[in-house]
């Protein structure tokens, strides 16, 4: 992520390794010190030695110099409400964003926006409301249980499992906001399998030897 200089990227994996770190240290029941230590400067680590060495100091200085005033993605997501005011309910159509944007925007944005940086105003355009209520649910039903499974599971494996999936799915819901993820097929397709461990971690039933 540091090596991206990406501002959103590498704000949204710190804070769901922050996130996930401490609801770690809250919730798995079988903690060994070993596992304590490591959430406990998961943190510091990542900061001290991969910052250093992709320049984590360029990614603060783009975040200390970015500014609503020369950002226009704001203004996207004040006019991208008109078409789904237009069309709640089925949208305006799969990929059709690039088409359907240019005709309610306002002329303050002067680039072409063929994705609209923010998944979920885009998928209530396209997909409709209730498409995209849909998805969400059941990204955040895969949320839950792994949030169950880090809480409940004893199994040395399976924290591990629920701690992954937490952690890519609280950092991929922060970065929807600015950006479009899910509109690549190859990002969406390995983002699934996160979904899936979530699921796997909740449900999966441990063999005892003996």
């Amino acid at each position: 992520m540091p090596m991206s200089h990406s501002r959103m990227a590498n704000t949204a994996f710190f804070a769901s390794m922050s996130i996930t770190g401490v609801l770690g240290l809250l919730l798995i029941r079988k903690k060994s010190l070993g596992l304590t230590v490591l959430l406990a400067n998961l943190m510091a680590i990542d900061v001290m030695i991969v910052g250093s060495w992709f320049g984590l100091e360029k990614v603060k200085d783009r975040l200390e110099k970015t500014s609503l005033a020369q950002e226009t993605c704001d203004e996207v997501n004040r006019y991208g409400m008109a078409p789904i005011e237009q069309h709640p309910l089925a949208g305006t159509g799969g990929g059709s964003f690039y088409s359907s944007f240019p005709s309610v925007k306002g002329p303050e944005i002067q680039s072409f926006y063929d994705q609209a940086h923010n998944d979920y105003l885009q998928f209530a355009i396209e997909s409709g409301l209730p498409a995209t209520l849909m998805l969400g649910a059941a990204i955040l039903w895969s949320l839950a249980q792994a949030f169950v499974a880090l809480r409940k599971r004893r199994n040395s494996l399976l924290p591990g499992m629920s701690f992954a999936a937490l952690m890519a799915i609280v950092a991929e819901l922060i970065m929807l906001t600015t950006d479009f993820h899910l509109q690549a097929p190859a990002t969406a397709i390995n983002f699934l399998p996160c979904l899936a461990v979530a699921w796997k971690a909740r449900l999966m039933e441990v063999q005892r030897a003996g």
